[in-house]
């Protein structure tokens, strides 16, 4: 693509919501595509914008060089008892698609493992139902780690 763009850590409430349309999007076009998820829009948006709003994430946006929004990640820290050191939970990474394959990925998860370290984190964290990510997260330096199992009628 060969565009420039720019990576902001501390990003302001404003900017973190504005990206939630864009991830909504992710998910609406990926549940279409998995026959076995349901996606509720509402639910989806109004829980990250609460989450952002109460700061459980710090989100890391990405930026063209006309300040729009082409990407961003969140990160969440947490002290895990039964592991006695703070854990990252690095999760929502999305790039727009005419973005990917540029470097924003890239940068964005340079940025998350940084303020996972700022955070006090020792270790970080991903799930992803998307091999492709699995495969990108992979490419991060990330690796397989856990089987993570879903039950639904909870």
């Amino acid at each position: 693509m060969g565009e420039e763009f720019y990576v902001v850590e501390d990003e302001s409430l404003e900017a973190q919501v504005g990206m939630i349309p864009h991830h909504v999007r992710h998910w609406q076009m990926w549940c279409k595509e998995e026959d076995e998820y349901s996606f509720d829009t509402e639910a989806y948006y109004n829980g990250l914008l609460e989450n952002y709003r109460n700061g459980n994430f710090q989100v890391v946006v990405a930026y063209d060089a006309e300040k729009f929004p082409v990407g961003s990640v969140a990160i969440s820290t947490s002290y895990s008892p039964a592991r006695s050191m703070m854990i990252a939970w690095v999760d929502e990474l999305y790039v727009l698609p005419e973005w990917r394959g540029s470097g924003v990925g890239w940068n964005l998860m340079e940025a998350a493992e940084r303020v996972a370290r700022q955070q006090g984190a020792v270790e970080a964290l991903c799930s992803t139902q998307h091999e492709k990510l699995v495969k990108l997260y992979e490419k991060y330096g990330w690796k397989r780690y856990v089987t993570m199992l879903r039950y639904q009628d909870v």
